[in-house]
């Protein structure tokens, strides 16, 4: 869901790069029928709800049925994805090989480009889980000794040679005549060194007597020591990963703004033009603080021309009043996935100052206020954000007797609501973009 509306702000600002389900619209033509490529649009799209959803098994059916009727590097993208997340690291790794060594044309889409540049960047990431196995059969030098692990033959020139494997149990069959079957069953872990396993065959006497079956060996091979590995991470389907724990991000925010509360403060000021700045420092990865400044030009309020207001002189003229408020607020603040499409939430304490002006005199209020905003994180490339948001800022201000007509001071409670789009500028702190 939050991939899909990054897809439609990002079609909404010009932005030329395409988020991974319109990417599929813009692979080549190719010898299938129109009826084709649309079925093989569907797959692709029931592929990625699949996906998003943590359904990797039935998604990377979906993606392989699409591209074997319509190849898309996007779509080979979300295949080694898929791969990687079931725990297929060897395939998964060898699928991103092929599309970061797969010759795009000149004017290729965007998209492809991205998908292109994003495989090197997760091939790095998968590259490091891979576990390794060195086979060794005993006594060497048998005749047609024929080996398989998972049911698949094993070329003997492979024997006694550090061979990658998915993580998980791997069982292993040594055959040949005049020696008893030999079983064994090995079981490795993610990012594990390669470590020798070696299967002994026990001499039958007989040729016949080589289909006996013996005993079958179980070989557990130990985790390393150590921390336990870490777990494989949440990859993202249109921007890298890198996974940097503490960044900087600082940019603009422009909306409008929107004041409610008690009459005395609504008869000063109505709703308006908002400016802002922001800068924020980002650690343990989601977490961030920093602070923020908001200026406002607000319209007049419901006081008529006429009344009488000694804080703004004996009678509003008939042009009425104007106003303007500015913030200035320290925040703390979450993101939920700094890597991709997530919400982001805030809080913060600051102070606020409003000043209401007709042609002849103004007056200026204060107040400590509370901040409460939320928006969605929406990453564009490596350095740029994103995020639709809306603020709530909230206090009282204390009203000057005469100011609204009244006889006395009195506390007014207010709330302004700014409606924003940020646009910031990101810096991870260690973990430079790929090089394509």
């Amino acid at each position: 869901m939050h991939r899909r509306l990054a897809a439609l702000l990002g079609a909404c600002l010009s932005f030329g790069l395409m988020l991974a389900p319109p990417a599929f619209a813009q692979a080549p033509a190719s010898a299938a029928t129109a009826a084709d490529r649309e079925a093989a649009r569907n797959l692709y799209m029931e592929g990625f709800a699949l996906q998003q959803a943590g359904n990797f098994t039935d998604a990377l059916e979906r993606f392989r049925r699409a591209q074997a009727v319509y190849p898309a590097p996007t779509t080979q993208l979300h295949i080694a994805e898929c791969d990687a997340q079931l725990g297929h690291l060897v395939e998964a790794a060898e699928t991103y090989r092929a599309l970061t060594r797969r010759q795009l044309a000149a004017d290729a889409p965007a998209a492809f480009i991205a998908a292109q540049t994003q495989a090197a960047a997760e091939l790095q990431q998968v590259e490091p889980r891979i576990p390794h196995l060195r086979l060794d059969v005993t006594p060497h030098g048998i005749a047609d000794l024929a080996i398989a692990i998972d049911d698949q033959p094993l070329n003997l020139a492979l024997l006694d040679v550090d061979r990658p494997v998915d993580p998980g149990s791997h069982r292993i069959v040594a055959t040949a005549p005049g020696y008893f079957r030999a079983e064994a069953t090995v079981v490795v872990r993610e990012k594990e060194a390669s470590k020798p396993v070696v299967i002994p065959m026990r001499a039958s006497g007989s040729a016949v007597a080589a289909v006996a079956p013996a005993p079958a060996v179980t070989l557990v091979v130990p985790p390393p020591p150590g921390p336990p590995p870490t777990p494989p991470p949440d990859l993202p389907v249109y921007v890298p990963e890198y996974h940097s724990a503490t960044g900087l991000f600082v940019g603009p925010r422009v909306g409008g703004i929107l004041l409610t509360g008690s009459d005395a403060v609504t008869n000063l000021a109505g709703g308006g033009f908002a400016l802002g700045a922001e800068l924020d420092l980002r650690f343990a990865r989601r977490l961030f603080i920093g602070g923020v400044v908001d200026h406002g030009f607000l319209s007049g309020g419901s006081i008529s021309s006429g009344t009488s207001i000694p804080g703004l002189g004996s009678v509003i003229p008939a042009a009425g009043t104007s106003a303007s408020t500015t913030n200035l607020a320290g925040t703390f603040g979450v993101i939920v996935n700094p890597d991709r499409v997530s919400a982001l939430f805030q809080v913060g304490v600051g102070y606020r100052w409003m000043t209401v002006s007709s042609s002849v005199a103004s007056a200026t209020l204060t107040s400590l206020e509370g901040m409460f905003g939320g928006g969605i994180w929406i990453p564009i490339g490596h350095s740029v954000r994103l995020v639709p948001r809306l603020d709530l800022g909230f206090g009282s201000f204390g009203v000057p007797a005469g100011l609204t007509g009244g006889d006395s001071s009195s506390q007014s409670s207010y709330l302004f609501a700014n409606f924003n789009l940020a646009g910031y500028f990101n810096l991870d702190f260690g973990h430079p973009p790929p090089k394509t």
